[in-house]
């Protein structure tokens, strides 16, 4: 817990009590708690979005890679049979 032992915790809490007393020490445990569930929440939300950011990322670098070695495969198919009448959208004409 932060490195805090027991004899701190109960300090702390002794020192909570004496400067806001027993009426006030409530509202302002609760008034911390919420502020901490705040900014854990906060640096939950930032933490998603960098681990989405960092997938989404590897998703295009490996979309771009396998497109690119699509291209080469075609492109070494065409060139080791000479010719592009085989494959498909090539302009030959056929009919003449």
């Amino acid at each position: 817990m932060l490195g805090y032992g027991m004899p701190e915790l109960l300090f702390i809490l002794a020192l909570a009590l004496i400067v806001f007393g027993p009426q006030k020490l409530p509202e302002v445990a609760r008034t911390i708690g919420k502020a901490l569930a705040n900014l854990r929440q906060a640096a939950d939300d930032f933490r998603n979005m960098v681990e989405e950011e960092a997938r989404a990322e590897v998703e295009k670098n490996r979309l771009e890679k396998e497109g690119g070695n699509r291209l080469n495969t075609e492109v070494t198919a065409v060139y080791n049979t000479g010719t592009e009448k085989d494959s498909p959208g090539s302009c030959s004409d056929k009919g003449t």
